[in-house]
């Protein structure tokens, strides 16, 4: 079973500039997973900080999975890394 949080990855992985109702929308047609906007706002970020990333975000996308698979798909310890800078 997937977790929520990843549900919401998946739907936004080409675009994370949709609104959070479009992304409640996805995971439920195609998880059958409900999911609450805090629930986005806490996996990917509020919808007004997300909307003008556009381009930006594939680029930074491809570069943050590079991180995680760089640290053994460990989050957490991604994050950390990224937070030391």
């Amino acid at each position: 079973m997937i977790s929520k949080a990843q549900a919401i990855r998946n739907v936004t992985k080409q675009d994370c500039s949709i609104t959070n109702g479009q992304v409640k929308e996805l995971v439920q047609d195609k998880y059958g997973l409900e999911v609450q906007t805090n629930q986005i706002n806490n996996t990917i970020g509020a919808y007004v900080d997300r909307k003008h990333q556009g381009q930006a975000h594939q680029t930074l996308l491809g570069i943050a999975e590079g991180l995680v698979k760089a640290c053994g798909n460990d989050r957490r310890r991604a994050a950390m890394l990224i937070n030391s800078v």
